[in-house]
């Protein structure tokens, strides 16, 4: 019996203990006449200057622009809610003062907090340090859930939790992306 055949003997697994010789694949040839004329036409007027092998970079997909599009909408959509914040400390501070003093947050803190929503929002917005700002902000939300909206039982209040940490979830998630955008570039500028 040869080795294919004692492996395939002794696996107990769908797919364990193949042979090469038992894999049939077939290459196919991507030609003109097996592409679709409309993928061949979307090729045709994504970037038709761009050359292929010549060591330019290949045409970005509609799929690679909305997707750019949408990051950049997203990013405006969470930065304007910190920012509007932010402003609304600066310009009416009283009931944010009144609110920290009611749970007992030092109102020496309200400066710091304006700062942190208005630094945020803007580098979030602008794209600059996207990481670290959104990661600031969502452990932000994290501790405003938890200080201002504890009071579960009470229903405006348990959606404000929940609110507050669904803001934190995407502002982490935003973090966590940017970080790994991060490596992608480095590893590309290195390699």
């Amino acid at each position: 019996m040869s080795s294919c055949s004692n492996s395939r003997a002794s696996s107990h697994g769908a797919g364990r203990g193949a042979c090469r010789s038992d894999i049939n694949i077939t290459p196919i040839a991507i030609t003109a006449a097996n592409v679709s004329p409309d993928l061949r036409a979307d090729y045709m007027n994504s970037n038709s200057s761009t050359q292929f092998g010549s060591g330019s970079v290949a045409p970005v997909s509609r799929m690679e622009q909305m997707e750019k599009v949408v990051a950049i909408a997203g990013r405006v959509l969470i930065a304007t809610l910190f920012i509007l914040a932010g402003v609304a400390k600066i310009t009416g501070p009283t009931p944010f003062l009144e609110h920290m003093t009611r749970f007992g947050i030092p109102t020496f803190l309200l400066p710091g907090v304006i700062v942190l929503e208005l630094g945020g929002g803007v580098a979030i917005l602008i794209g600059w340090r996207i990481r670290y700002a959104s990661g600031a902000l969502g452990a932000f939300c994290v501790l405003t859930a938890a200080i201002f909206h504890h009071e579960l039982w009470i229903k405006p209040e348990l959606t404000l939790f929940l609110k507050d940490l669904a803001i934190a979830g995407g502002l982490f998630l935003l973090s966590t992306s940017a970080t790994a955008r991060d490596r992608i570039k480095t590893a590309a500028i290195s390699g």
